[in-house]
């Protein structure tokens, strides 16, 4: 006898019939993939995450996890500011002809509130002292040279070159270099632990490797550089692995674990979502940074609201 013909489903993007029981193997591995993506996010952050996976037999579900302590409140606002700029940076979020204006706002805004939380997760980094250097500065300078001057006065370390590089057009701002962060000994001599970051709120940060940048366009202002081996660094909301998936020969941790590696070889220590968080989480256990995270009249927690009221928006339109 025969065996029956599998039932099918049409699949409106592909134009054919597909089998029903593939389709529910494919949607069984999706979700069991999400589950294990959200575990490994929860078993991170621990309680900074600001969702909590609830499994009640075989069902599972996601809901906002409660806390008790400001330093924990700031880092849910933070992950979940980092997941609405990866939305809109990567298309999710569609605007509306209503809302361009505010739209706008809020992508021209977001380097300034990934700066922020880069600047108070730079000190948990290394356990020493973090500057803001990206532009616009907290200390109000315009011009790279003023800044470096002020940079090197809080360090101790470094001399400038008596007249600005050759290549110089008046019109630089921070040679690329957002967050400066140094570990020094305590007889504040030279060879102190030195971190140049990068930080990036755009898909483009593949395009700009740490450190040939940090080289060509802020160390060539010194004579004396302010310590002459350093480490760089790559700040981001996106998750680094959010592109990874498993193939014929390797599976998605391989896969994941390999494209952050090739990552850190131009990039230096990568700080992505999950990473930025913790850093920042344990940072607010030694004091607030609040004046930090409101910074340049944007502020973390201004842009987090408007940015959850044009999502309420667009979604009702």
């Amino acid at each position: 006898m025969a065996e029956p013909d599998n039932e099918t489903d049409f699949d409106t993007e592909s134009g054919e019939d597909v089998e029903r029981e593939i389709v529910n193997e494919e949607a069984e591995l999706f979700q069991q993939e999400l589950w294990n993506e959200l575990r490994f996010r929860e078993s991170v952050l621990g309680d900074a995450y600001p969702f909590e996976l609830i499994t009640s037999r075989s069902v599972w579900t996601l809901a906002p996890r409660e806390v008790e302590t400001d330093a924990l409140r700031v880092a849910h606002v933070l992950y979940n500011t980092c997941l609405m700029i990866s939305a809109l940076r990567s298309g999710l979020v569609k605007k509306s002809s209503k809302k361009d204006e505010e739209f706008k706002w809020l992508t021209t805004n977001a380097p300034n509130v990934i700066q922020a939380a880069s600047y108070v997760a730079a000190a948990a980094l290394l356990g020493g002292e973090s500057h803001w250097f990206g532009w616009p500065r907290l200390d109000g300078t315009a011009k790279m040279r003023d800044a470096l001057k002020n940079l090197v006065a809080r360090v101790g370390h470094g001399r400038l070159k008596q007249r600005d590089p050759a290549w110089v057009t008046g019109q630089e701002k921070d040679g690329t270099i957002d967050v400066v962060v140094w570990r020094p000994f305590r007889d504040l001599r030279h060879g102190g632990l030195l971190m140049l970051g990068q930080v990036a709120s755009g898909l483009n940060w593949p395009t700009k490797p740490a450190r040939a940048f940090a080289d060509s366009h802020f160390n060539d202002w010194f004579e004396e550089p302010i310590e002459h081996e350093y480490l760089t660094a790559m700040f981001m909301p996106f998750m680094l692995h959010a592109d990874a998936a498993p193939n014929r020969d390797y599976s998605f941790d391989e896969v994941a674990e390999a494209q952050i590696r090739q990552s850190s070889i131009s990039h230096g220590s990568m700080i992505d979502r999950v990473r930025l968080v913790d850093l920042v989480a344990e940072q607010l256990n030694i004091r607030s940074y609040r004046d930090e995270l409101s910074a340049q009249g944007v502020g973390m927690y201004r842009w987090y609201s408007r940015a959850l009221r044009a999502l309420r928006t667009a979604t009702t339109e």
